[in-house]
């Protein structure tokens, strides 16, 4: 038997038209394919979320270290402006080493 251009056609015609009624009409859920690729694109969000919450701790260690050393050293300023100028002595203290013969 043979077809023609137009019978084949027809035919084609047919065939789509009824897979499309099948998709339609059997929507049963979420294809395997879908599933993973949900997965993937919620994965790819948490990676991304862990790693800013990361960065923001670091950042925040940081912060309180630079914040500490600068009261340490505010004090430190008061302090030796309420003792006045003439009262200051050094803190630190020059060794000098014999040179060794």
């Amino acid at each position: 038997m043979y077809f023609t251009n137009k019978d084949h056609s027809i035919i084609q015609r047919k065939s789509v038209k009824s897979m499309k009624k099948r998709f339609l009409v059997q929507d049963n859920g979420f294809t395997v394919l879908e599933v993973l690729l949900a997965i993937v694109i919620i994965v790819i969000g948490l990676f991304a979320v862990l790693s800013m919450v990361t960065t923001v701790i670091k950042g925040n260690a940081h912060s309180k270290r630079v914040t500490t050393a600068t009261t340490m050293a505010q004090d430190k300023i008061e302090y030796f402006k309420k003792a006045g100028y003439t009262n200051v002595t050094g803190t630190s203290r020059i060794i000098i080493q014999k040179p060794l013969q």
